[in-house]
């Protein structure tokens, strides 16, 4: 808002002190050199203390070994941040406010020598008002000091007795070891005003009822120093070009905290639409205050979208259930989305760039919503812009989370209203975006039965009305899950119980699986995931002196990386026992079951549309490199093999196949049910074909249809067959979908075993099958991948050599017939691929050539 002066950059150094020692100066102007513990370093803001100790070489990288054990001292030292500038000529008004949106935890300031005051809080920002202090001529010497940080429940404790507010992820998560960040996390900036300041600026859009009006609610929050007469000037523009301008006079008097509201009129407006729904056109909202002598005050500016935004009940649900079902711009949409959580633990580090990477990621995974969980930050503006370009829709949690001992969230008055300042916080930076639809009270707050907080709680109750006065119409949740029952559970389908629902976060067994997820009856899905481990470099380059096998509990480096997500039990179970040479054919099943359990969790919850209307994978992106975890996305943002599966899934168009076992014995009869779910709301014909397959590419069984599809759910028919006669004990069922031009809309190819006694055990012995890679369009980024052998290629996986290059597969993680080929697009950050710089792997898959 306004002019501004930015301090953020690499102009900064850091100084640390043992607790106390920096406060035998008695004063900053003395000129007696202080001497830290550890001497001054260059440093970057915004940041982390223990990002700057990385790249002096004073604190080893938490990401290798067992290093983030080494780092814990950094919260018990106390820490200067010190930085001089030069006031531009350019810059000059009559109040001078220093503002930093993010100190993380508490400290002191000092301008210039001078106590500007003390700090406290990491979601609130801090302001010091430095008129008569900043020097408008010379140099300016500012300095921030960081005192050691409080102690916080991590993933284990007692939610009931939270009294702090802070990020506690950091304090240990089941992805994420014990890494407390310290410093500048947000920018740092000094305001400069003239008689009247914008402290919020809030443009509300609505649509009318025929979508092709809307109206800007311009709600202006200001100080004026001098009562009078202001000129208030407005303008709205739509790609750089001014749609809409005007101005209006108001009499101010001089007083803090007065409000204006203006309303503006737009006609024949663009709407806003989520991810594959539409385009997500954005206007720029500006307003600038003068006074009577045509002297500039202030201004601020805003980017908005208009949409409308409805929760529905779902259909067939129970009297007492919440709306889950969205409604944008008249359209019913089913949320289809993962968790988020920061990129980093060292979340000041995080820049727009590496947003942009990420949700691209997410975008091209067909998704429409991120629920930023409520177990970390408040992310940065950059986040939910990068969101509003990219049409992915936001699910903002409240900083509060389960603790495992206690899941009840705090209810004392002193805490309560720590929450309202920050929530106050929250709501009015995010409000404004056209991304963000919901607001949520936090992750798994329970009442002591385990029973989902509902709108009783005094904590959600005052959320509730916060959000009710400050983003009204905006929806709100008291907290995910929510409902009856935190978890679904077989004795209850049918009952009407499950509402918004988590779990279970790992594969369940085979028949388990299919029977749970066929019967399941949830309204939504706000959490469920499955396992799976890093791909084998990636364990490779982060292990540092320790050994990778074995990947159980005796092994200290897994405990570290992976403890809640150890496998080896598991893995056995479904394919028979596993020696140290196998390392690498283990982790290609461990990411298998992770891809099978998540594809077929969605394919069977979005067959349950409208019933259900959404499902939000747990999770999508991690803050470490842990070596088991349930994230889609590696540390690096390389996609695991599930990423792939539930892309598919997550699509418009989509087919698939409904099966209750996948091992079955010679002689029985396999049955599966063919679905196309459909985004669209014109109906369609499609053909469809449901094939079996053996190893060697022969089609034991087939069965055609012509089918008319609209949406969300059509049944299409049954495929069924007499098993016998399967070689290597392994068969595939593929089901396809084309248009009537023959051109391939969806194609989804199911592993089954027979006569075996793992689940999955013959996946380990199949015959290697050679693949070939070809370059066909040099400057297009197309290849071809063909399986030159008689046997088939079981996933077919690609990934990038150098992941900052965030490398994107137009299809991944198949299953390639004998002969067969397949066209792939790879694309990277900057453009399409030209070089092979990418691997493969796979079961049996053998790269040639």
């Amino acid at each position: 808002m306004g002019e501004k002066v930015i301090l953020n950059g690499d102009r900064w150094k850091l100084t640390g002190f043992w607790k106390n020692h920096w406060r035998l100066i008695r004063s900053m102007e003395t000129g007696i050199k202080v001497k830290g513990v550890i001497p001054t370093i260059q440093a970057e803001v915004p940041g982390a203390v223990q990002l700057d100790l990385i790249k002096a070489g004073i604190l080893k990288d938490p990401n290798y070994g067992l290093n983030s054990n080494l780092g814990e001292w950094v919260n018990n030292r106390e820490w200067f941040l010190d930085t001089e500038f030069v006031l531009p000529e350019d810059k000059r008004g009559e109040k001078y406010i220093l503002c930093f949106e993010g100190l993380d935890y508490h400290g002191e300031v000092y301008l210039n020598g001078k106590l500007l005051g003390k700090f406290c809080r990491m979601f609130i920002p801090h302001e010091f008002d430095i008129t008569g202090i900043l020097k408008t001529e010379g140099t300016n010497f500012l300095r921030v000091v960081f005192c050691s940080t409080p102690e916080v429940d991590g993933q284990v404790g007692y939610s009931n007795q939270i009294k702090i507010l802070k990020s506690r992820f950091n304090y240990q998560w089941d992805w994420c070891p014990r890494i407390v960040p310290v410093g500048i996390w947000d920018d740092v900036y000094i305001k400069i005003y003239n008689y009247v300041r914008i402290v919020d600026f809030f443009p509300r859009t609505s649509v009318d009822e025929t979508y092709r009006s809307g109206k800007i609610d311009m709600h202006v929050e200001l100080d004026a120093d001098i009562s009078g007469e202001y000129i208030f000037v407005y303008r709205v523009l739509l790609d750089g070009k001014e749609i809409c301008r005007g101005e209006f006079n108001e009499n101010l008097i001089a007083a803090k905290g007065q409000r204006i509201t203006h309303e503006v009129f737009v006609d024949n407006i663009k709407l806003w639409w989520p991810n594959s729904f539409g385009e997500q056109p954005l206007y720029n909202v500006e307003v600038a205050i003068y006074n009577k002598e045509n002297v500039k005050c202030d201004n601020a500016a805003k980017r908005v979208g208009f949409r409308r935004v409805e929760f529905l009940k779902n259909v067939n649900s129970s009297d007492d259930s919440l709306p889950y079902t969205l409604v944008l711009n008249g359209k019913r949409i089913f949320l289809r989305g993962v968790n988020w959580v920061p990129i980093s633990p060292f979340y000041g580090g995080v820049r727009k760039q590496d947003y942009v990477n990420y949700i691209k990621r997410f975008k091209d995974m067909n998704c429409n919503v991120l629920r930023v969980w409520g177990g970390a930050i408040l992310e940065k503006e950059d986040f939910y812009d990068v969101c509003d370009e990219m049409g992915i829709m936001i699910w903002q949690e409240f900083p509060q989370s389960s603790s495992g001992l206690n899941n009840t969230p705090p209810d004392n008055p002193e805490f309560l209203e720590e929450l309202k300042k920050v929530a106050t916080v929250f709501i009015k930076r995010r409000r404004h975006h056209a991304s963000h639809i919901i607001w949520c009270g936090g992750n798994e707050l329970m009442w002591e039965n385990a029973k989902p907080v509902d709108f009783n709680h005094i904590n959600i109750k005052m959320l509730k009305e916060l959000v009710e006065q400050l983003d009204p119409g905006k929806y709100f949740l008291p907290s995910s899950a929510s409902g009856p029952k935190f978890m679904a559970d077989e004795e209850n389908f049918g009952k009407g119980v499950h509402h918004d629902v988590h779990g279970p976060w790992n594969y369940l067994g085979e028949p388990r699986h299919y029977r749970f997820f066929n019967g399941d009856d949830s309204l939504f899905r706000s959490e469920t995931g499955c396992a799976g481990i890093s791909r084998l470099d990636t364990l490779d380059k982060y292990r540092g002196e320790y050994q990778l096998w074995p990947p159980d509990e005796t092994n200290l480096l897994w405990m570290h990386r992976g403890a809640w997500w150890l496998q080896l039990k598991e893995l056995t179970e479904l394919f028979g026992e596993w020696s140290k040479e196998e390392l690498p054919l283990y982790v290609e099943a461990s990411r298998f079951v992770q891809a099978e359990a998540l594809r077929y969790a969605v394919e069977a919850t979005r067959r349950r549309e409208p019933q259900s209307s959404g499902f939000i994978v747990w999770m999508g992106n991690e803050s470490f490199p842990n070596f088991a975890n349930t994230s889609l996305l590696e540390y690096d943002g390389t996609p695991k093999p599930a990423y792939y599966w539930v892309r598919s899934a997550y699509s418009k168009v989509h087919v698939s196949l409904r099966y209750d076992n996948v091992c079955y014995v010679s002689g029985e009869g396999f049955e599966g049910d063919v679905y196309v779910t459909y985004d669209y709301e014109e109906p369609n014909v499609y053909e469809i074909c449901a094939q079996v397959l053996d190893v060697y590419g022969h089609i034991r069984c087939q069965s055609k249809w012509e089918k008319g599809i609209y949406g969300p759910v059509t049944f299409v028919g049954r495929l069924s067959w007499y098993i016998e006669n399967c070689p290597q004990n392994v068969f595939f069922v593929r089901v396809i979908l084309k248009g009537q031009e023959g051109s391939l809309i969806d194609e989804n190819t199911y592993i089954f075993t027979v006569d075996s006694q793992n689940p999955f055990g013959p996946l380990r012995s199949l015959p290697p099958a050679d693949v070939v890679i070809k370059e066909v369009d040099i400057h297009g980024g197309l290849w071809t991948v063909k399986n030159v052998s008689c046997v088939v290629a079981v996933g077919v996986f690609l990934y990038g050599q150098k992941p900052n290059e965030f490398m994107s597969f137009s299809s991944n993680y198949f299953i390639l017939m004998p002969g067969e080929e397949k066209r792939i697009t790879i694309q990277t950050r900057n453009g399409y691929t030209i070089d092979k710089n990418f691997n493969v792997s796979g079961f049996n898959v053998r790269l040639i050539g």
